[in-house]
């Protein structure tokens, strides 16, 4: 039934319904996540030691072997290499829950599923956010607090999803029987997976870059672009949640060539998307300083932060300067890319294959229509 049912809004409801109903969690999710990242150094914040943030700061890319090593490549010092180590030997602890709750909630997405998708990562942020003032404030762990909040978080975002799974509420498996080499399978997962996953590694290098240039200002350098990033990845995260939120419509418009129906399910999200970035991006200019001195209490990490924050300036300007350009290449990547798949040529269907199925059924029925 409920197959059906999410055919049937894929097909033939209303695209800004269609839309709604698929983006809606999937930003919910992503806000999740930057929520999750903001609590982390919102309770530290209220320890009142801007060293503590800095050393947050660093550490959240770093989720690597050759810690210290890293650490130190990246900028940290005498005060905050310390704590960031701790952060990270805590956090690398529940490194494979993370990489299985990202990995199942895309695939329950992916089938058109995105309010279930959205309830694990609602699990972890919900519970890493409860008990960050527990561990950090009321037990007095302090950064190590943190840490073992996010660990607890990320076990319970992935346990509900290998419970979703294991109840068959999937039309998918997770079961070692089920596993296949053939068909193409692996090919697929890779051509999807390496590029997705190259865009997070290089998200974080960037992150690195930053920070250990950053590192030449000192740490409350480190603390206030930190803060900063966060707060501004609000708009980021919106946009974000919209794009992972349509990709299973637009993924059954191009199997079952519903051109016209893609274009617009793309033109309403690319409104959508725009509109609420223009406008959470007006509120982050707005109230910039209430934003900030949730944050950070040194008056020093404070500026850095406003100031987003030539030198440091320089530093701040490189990431949108950045996005526009890679906006300006995806419009091309796009206008190609969409070609080509009218023309049926980007993904060499074949009749054994899941698009080509799709596409071999779209024409039956469009006969039997005829």
């Amino acid at each position: 039934m409920n197959d059906k049912k999410t055919m049937e809004m894929f097909q033939n409801s209303p695209v800004a319904s269609a839309v709604l109903k698929n983006a809606l969690p999937a930003m919910a999710a992503m806000l999740l996540v930057l929520v999750y990242n903001l609590a982390d150094t919102f309770f530290i914040g209220q320890t009142h030691n801007d060293i503590l943030v800095a050393a947050v700061s660093l550490a959240t890319p770093v989720f690597l072997i050759f810690m210290d090593s890293i650490l130190m490549l990246v900028g940290a010092s005498a005060d905050t290499l310390e704590p960031a180590r701790t952060y990270l030997t805590i956090v690398s602890c529940s490194g494979p829950f993370v990489l299985i709750a990202s990995c199942f909630s895309n695939v329950i997405r992916a089938e058109g599923q995105s309010g279930k998708a959205v309830i694990g990562q609602m699990l972890g942020n919900v519970l890493n956010i409860v008990l960050d003032p527990i561990m950090i404030l009321l037990c007095g762990r302090g950064i190590a607090g943190a840490a073992i909040a996010t660990v607890v978080g990320n076990l319970a975002a992935a346990g509900y999803y290998i419970y979703y799974f294991l109840r068959g509420q999937s039309s998918l498996s997770i079961s070692p029987k089920d596993f296949k080499m053939g068909d193409g399978v692996c090919r697929g997962v890779l051509a999807i997976g390496i590029p997705a996953s190259l865009g997070s590694l290089l998200m974080s290098i960037s992150q690195i870059v930053v920070n250990s240039q950053m590192a030449q200002y000192g740490d409350m350098a480190v603390a206030g672009i930190g803060v900063a990033a966060k707060v501004t990845m609000i708009t980021g995260m919106v946009a974000m949640g919209v794009g992972q939120g349509i990709q299973a419509l637009l993924g059954y418009c191009v199997g079952a060539e519903l051109w016209d129906r893609f274009k617009k399910i793309l033109r309403v999200s690319l409104l959508f998307a725009f509109t609420l970035s223009a406008i959470l991006t007006a509120a982050c200019y707005l109230f910039t300083n209430q934003l900030i001195q949730v944050f950070l209490t040194d008056a020093a990490a404070f500026d850095y932060a406003v100031q987003s924050a030539l030198g440091v300036a320089g530093l701040a300007w490189a990431q949108p300067v950045a996005d526009l350009l890679s906006t300006a290449l995806v419009i091309v990547l796009y206008v190609r890319a969409l070609h080509k798949m009218e023309q049926g040529q980007s993904w060499g269907w074949k009749e054994g294959s899941l698009s080509g199925k799709m596409v071999l059924l779209r024409r039956a029925r469009d006969l039997d229509e005829a």
